[in-house]
């Protein structure tokens, strides 16, 4: 019993965690409430494809190293450590293969509640005043943060954010108990689950020691802690060599390639804030900080002196964007915060120094003068969650701009901005209500707890709810898998763009489809010459000539029923679409000379029809 007690909040705050996702979810009818799923943007495109090809892998029916099923034959191991590479993933081989989809929201709340749990160890081991619901308020407004609700498209970003809090305690142990172990097995499992976001986690350590070694560390220990921080960081590095070294030949021969000094003296001073506003804006504790932090003095404290300038130094790429390109590699697409699970969780560590420093001024216990505090606090948190409710019902076409763009909008950031300015004033008043000694610390705390719930359902309606895609394209396209009863070796191909280009090879067939960042840069341009389609970091199989189909061996062709020809040799119809026989086949290897394959070398520039025709 002692120790279920000892543990209330790891088992409160993932339960809360669930309870305001699948308040969300049963709202917009996402599964397992009807049948939406969270699937758009790059969890369409890159993610749920890939993590049904993983499936495949496991099941052993295609290979590792080596697949035939996109992009015309390519190495999956870059592809599995830059969007599938989580404990999380591996369910999938329990699931059909139509029905990950669904799985891919499930998988979303599993994640969250593991970094409610995991934070929630963080803030109980290093901050011990913080009662039971200030560590479950805490943990909670991390686990549904900015970056959680902006960027779990890309899932595998989510399997770093819960990983976070145990680097920062295995970096405790490692600074003041000489421990080495857990923080090398910590930030190799990092990198392994998220080998891009390694570059960011290593800029914050660095950051971090070097804001410890200036201002906490004992002078005799300096030498040890550099010798211990450098050997662990090194060896976790040496272990996730393979990883890092497969990955980053694959990065290297992509189209990703940019010239660093050109993007970072290009492009807006400031970032675009109609996102990044919003994403800070998604844990409003952070901001009491502000407020209370030189009232109470913190700053003291050489610990919370480092924390602030920790997260000043977090929040500054935030704000600048020639900075914020420089914590993504030289430039970014999207997702304009990537490392803004560190900048939450320092927030947030800031914010539990105000809460223990409040807690040891507040010492006085319940009693009735806190009845008129408290019902004044209840009306605010019914006005709060009725404000919520009538934000969300009433104004979802402005709010929807992220989740059918990637980026907000002027109108969208007005409308978040007003609803911050509501709920902190209603925020300040209950800590000062805390702060005059009007409300007793469990009180409080539960209160507080109130209120995040409220934040977690306003945020998770707008990036969850507004997010909820119908799975209907999707599940009849899944319909043409396995349908093909043809021994040879053979490609399928589309008529048209009818749904993203990798769920041909989810679906099993080998394609010429492809689209990741890990694509080959020689490959997108060959293909575009050929007359595919190409463009960015996506390669199709429609747009070519009968010629070209024949000679990369495209035997099948998927295409929509309003295609539908007499002389269409039918394979398979169903769900709108239908696989024909391609009548001009030729098997998909060719021998050629010596001489021909050194007249291919230097082919002259030439328009798409004069490379084909220079080919054949």
């Amino acid at each position: 019993m002692d120790k279920i007690k000892n543990s209330r909040e790891i088992i409160i705050a993932p339960a809360i965690v669930l309870g305001v996702l699948f308040y969300v979810f049963y709202k917009t009818q996402l599964f397992p409430f009807g049948t939406n799923a969270l699937n758009w943007g790059d969890m369409a495109q890159q993610n749920l494809p890939v993590l049904m090809q993983l499936r495949d892998v496991l099941l052993f029916k295609e290979g590792y190293s080596f697949s035939m099923l996109n992009a015309g034959g390519m190495d999956f191991t870059g592809i599995f450590l830059f969007l599938a590479s989580s404990p999380f993933s591996l369910f999938s081989v329990f699931i059909p293969r139509e029905n990950l989809i669904f799985y891919i929201n499930i998988m979303i709340v599993l994640k969250l509640m593991t970094a409610s749990v995991t934070s929630a160890i963080y803030f109980k081991k290093f901050f011990k005043s913080l009662s039971v619901f200030q560590v479950v308020a805490l943990s909670v407004s991390y686990a549904l943060c900015g970056y959680s609700m902006l960027f779990y498209q890309l899932h595998t970003w989510l399997d770093v954010m819960y990983m976070f809090p145990l680097l920062l305690i295995a970096f405790y142990k490692l600074i003041y108990e000489d421990k080495l172990l857990p923080y090398t097995i910590t930030l190799s499992l990092m990198i392994l689950f998220q080998f891009y976001l390694g570059y960011m986690l290593a800029l914050f350590l660095i950051l971090s020691f070097g804001a410890y070694i200036l201002f906490i560390a004992e002078k005799n220990n300096k030498k040890k802690n550099v010798v211990f921080f450098t050997f662990g960081s090194f060896l976790a590095v040496l272990i996730s060599a393979p990883v890092l070294l497969t990955a980053i030949k694959q990065f290297a021969n992509s189209a990703r390639g940019t010239d660093i000094i050109k993007n970072l003296v290009s492009g807006n001073f400031f970032t675009t804030f109609t996102t990044t506003i919003p994403f800070l804006l998604c844990s409003l504790l952070i901001f009491i900080v502000f407020i209370f932090a030189f009232k109470l003095r913190i700053l003291k404290n050489n610990r919370s002196f480092v924390l602030l300038i920790l997260y000043i130094l977090m929040l500054v790429p935030v704000i600048f964007e020639p900075i914020n390109k420089m914590w993504h590699t030289g430039s970014y697409q999207a997702f304009p915060v990537r490392y803004g699970f560190i900048t939450v969780l320092i927030g947030l560590s800031l914010a539990a120094v105000i809460l223990c420093r409040l807690n040891k001024i507040n010492q006085l216990k319940f009693h009735k003068s806190n009845k008129p505090a408290i019902i004044v606090c209840g009306v605010l948190i019914f006005e709060f969650y009725a404000f919520v409710r009538w934000m969300i019902d009433n104004n979802s076409d402005v709010l929807k701009s992220y989740s059918t763009t990637l980026w907000g909008s002027e109108s969208s950031l007005f409308l978040i901005l007003l609803y911050a300015l509501l709920a902190l004033i209603i925020l300040y008043i209950i800590f000062i209500f805390y702060f005059t000694q009007s409300l007793s610390k469990k009180v409080f705390s539960i209160i507080l707890c109130l209120f995040v719930i409220g934040e977690g359902i306003f945020n998770a309606s707008i990036y969850f709810g507004f997010g909820a895609r119908s799975t209907s394209n999707f599940t009849n396209a899944m319909l043409l898998a396995d349908k093909i009863n043809d021994d040879a070796t053979y490609r399928v191909k589309v008529k048209d763009k009818y749904f993203d280009v990798n769920l041909i090879g989810a679906m099993g067939y080998n394609s010429l489809a492809h689209y990741t960042s890990l694509i080959d840069s020689d490959y997108i341009f060959a293909m575009k010459k050929l007359g595919y389609s190409s463009y960015w970091m996506e390669v199709n199989s429609n747009g070519s000539t009968a010629f070209t189909d024949a000679l990369l061996g495209n035997k099948y062709t998927i295409k929509n029923t309003g295609y539908a020809a007499d002389f269409d040799s039918v394979v398979y119809n169903a769900g709108g679409y239908y696989i024909c026989k391609n009548d001009n086949n030729m098997s998909l290897g060719n021998i050629i000379t010596e001489q021909q394959a050194e007249a291919l070398k230097d082919i002259p520039e030439y328009d798409r029809i004069g490379y084909q025709q220079k080919l054949y």
